[in-house]
């Protein structure tokens, strides 16, 4: 199901398939003994860290979880000595209103494809 393929996603991120992953850029806030929030990131190149996955759940979000979340993580990128922080997102995704408040600027809209096995 779904848990499974986030599971499996996050132990992709931790093994380096994406790039360098150190513990430090996955964190999680818990709430009521529940993952309320992640977020997930590598780095993709020198000096320069990704955000992979900024994921919260229904029930908490607008809590400001996410926005912590990602400034949390661009906090360590920047004490690793990484200049530029980078993400991809859906220009249509509610979250470009969350990364332009934190910073971020849309450096060009690009086309996504989806492919899935019938």
């Amino acid at each position: 199901g779904s848990e499974d393929a986030a599971f499996d996603f996050v132990e992709r991120v931790a093994s380096g398939e994406y790039g360098l992953a150190e513990p430090e850029y996955m964190r999680a806030i818990v709430r009521d003994s529940r993952v309320a929030g992640v977020v997930l990131g590598c780095q993709v190149a020198p000096r320069c860290g990704f955000v992979l996955q900024v994921a919260v759940r229904r029930a908490f979000q607008s809590s400001g979880f996410g926005e912590a979340l990602v400034a949390d993580l661009a906090a360590t990128f920047r004490h690793e000595g990484m200049e530029k922080i980078a993400l991809g997102v859906t220009l249509s995704s509610p979250a470009v209103a969350l990364y332009k408040r934190l910073g971020f600027e849309i450096l060009r809209p690009v086309d996504a494809y989806a492919w899935w096995r019938p």
